[in-house]
């Protein structure tokens, strides 16, 4: 059982599993400051969450990841989101490889986007019924 209210559990957390809510919320989001956003919200959402008690790591991973997934959608729904135009656009860089591979999965819709991800960058398995 893991309880993240202790400092150094949370700490943990935050370090262990930051990278990858903030890579699931860009990709959703295309836009570094509202990932950020997302970030701080879904630590704050653990934060809030005192009585929660996960069963291991895993469980707590799957937690994260569909409240990152939530939150963005939040975000994408919101007023301001609808009625704000970008100053620039910000960009991560990445290998002329990883462009052309992001590009593609960009084109795809949102929701095939979350699976790809989940499965070729969080080692997620596809639960199939033979």
């Amino acid at each position: 059982m893991f309880n993240p209210l202790t400092r150094d559990d949370y700490n943990k957390v935050v370090e262990e599993f930051s990278d990858m809510i903030f890579r699931i919320a860009y990709q959703n989001l295309c836009n570094i400051a509202d990932a950020e956003d997302v970030v701080q919200e879904v630590f704050i959402s653990l934060l809030k969450s005192k009585g929660k008690i996960f069963k291991d790591s895993e469980h707590l991973k799957s937690w994260l990841i569909r409240v990152t997934i939530n939150k963005c959608l939040d975000v994408r729904r919101s007023f301001f989101r609808k009625n704000t135009v970008p100053i620039d656009s910000q960009v991560i860089s990445y290998t002329d490889e990883e462009k052309v591979l992001m590009d593609e999965i960009m084109k795809l819709p949102k929701d095939y986007r979350n699976i790809i991800y989940l499965y070729y960058y969080e080692g997620y398995k596809i639960k199939t019924n033979y």
